[in-house]
């Protein structure tokens, strides 16, 4: 009788006197996750039979036990700006502020403590740890900001406590087009007339995106055309649209 992972080598099970068949599975369960186990039995006959059987192995490893010691706690955090759910806009040729992570500190000790601030997006990942700076009581950082959803997490730890959560804020970043420059006739004797935008947009613009209206009067999309300009500039063109 053999085994061995699906598609690899098969090697002999052991079995000592009176007992049953076994195999020590630690030099293939290197890490977590599934494997396929194959189990080959051959008979010990004229015309041998083979049997086979395909099992699947769970491997979770056994974590890691948390540090903690309650009679030298880290300290506890307060963050005060910014606040929770602030939304912050691009402005002019600033792509990806940073922004001021400001947070009060409640001392229990004279122990040293270790602090960390990573920003991730809504789903938890594109994770990345930013820069603090501890000054008495004050906890700072410079956060840049993803576009999106920012979540700015604070971990706090010491030589006998691992790192934990100490505070957390939610962040949004949005870039929303900007009308650089309008351009239209002053004065005219036609009913109707073109009127061309500048618009700076670091997402794409489509004619379905654009919504034009005279004195509440929805002008329709077939007039409207969009061509894309140098960098994150769009050109939107009215043709024909009514005066006021």
């Amino acid at each position: 009788m053999s085994w061995g992972v699906k598609g690899e080598k098969l090697q002999p099970l052991a079995k000592p006197p009176r007992e049953e068949y076994s195999a020590d599975l630690s030099p293939v369960l290197t890490k977590a996750g599934e494997y396929n186990i194959r189990l080959v039995l051959r008979t010990d006959e004229q015309e041998t039979q083979e049997y086979t059987r395909d099992l699947i192995v769970r491997f979770q490893q056994a974590a890691i036990p948390v540090k903690r010691d309650p009679t030298r706690p880290v300290p506890k955090l307060v963050l005060t700006k910014p606040a929770m759910g602030t939304i912050f806009y691009e402005e002019e040729g600033k792509a990806n502020p940073e922004i001021d992570l400001v947070g009060t500190l409640d001392l229990p000790n004279n122990l040293n403590f270790e602090p960390a601030v990573l920003v991730q997006d809504a789903e938890g990942k594109d994770e990345f740890k930013v820069t603090s700076i501890v000054k008495g009581e004050t906890l700072t950082a410079k956060v840049p900001l993803k576009y999106k959803h920012n979540r700015i997490q604070v971990m706090l730890g010491n030589n006998w406590n691992d790192p934990a959560l100490a505070g957390e804020v939610q962040v949004r970043y949005l870039r929303p087009p900007r009308v650089l420059s309008l351009e239209a006739p002053k004065e005219s004797t036609k009913p109707l007339a073109d009127v061309s935008a500048r618009v700076q947009s670091a997402l794409e613009i489509t004619r379905e995106q654009v919504e034009v209206d005279v004195n509440g009067r929805e002008i329709s999309r077939d007039r409207i055309q969009v061509q894309k300009q140098n960098g994150n500039t769009w050109k939107v063109d009215l043709k024909d649209g009514p005066r006021t």
